[in-house]
């Protein structure tokens, strides 16, 4: 599954997934790390929040995206900052 991301090469870009959770804290956590390393990222749900407040399974998950180009990278800082943190 596959959205549109707005980059400043190209009018569009192909998103992937690097982060699922089901917490809106957490995904902005994750979000601001990427972001603070350089790589625009952004939040989606399988279904609006706001039509149905479900905070399990797969209709509560929330997914972190970023730019294909940039997918690698993300995963490999997301890796490395949780080592840090264990």
């Amino acid at each position: 599954m596959t959205e549109d991301f707005p980059s400043e090469e190209t009018q569009y870009t192909e998103l992937q997934v690097v982060y699922q959770c089901w917490n809106e804290n957490e995904a902005a956590v994750i979000v601001s790390f990427l972001e603070g390393c350089g790589i625009r990222a952004l939040t989606r749900r399988e279904l609006p929040y706001g039509v149905f407040p479900v905070s399990v399974g797969k209709l509560g998950e929330i997914q972190v995206c970023v730019a294909s180009q940039d997918a690698q990278k993300a995963l490999t800082l997301l890796e490395e900052a949780q080592g840090e943190a264990t």
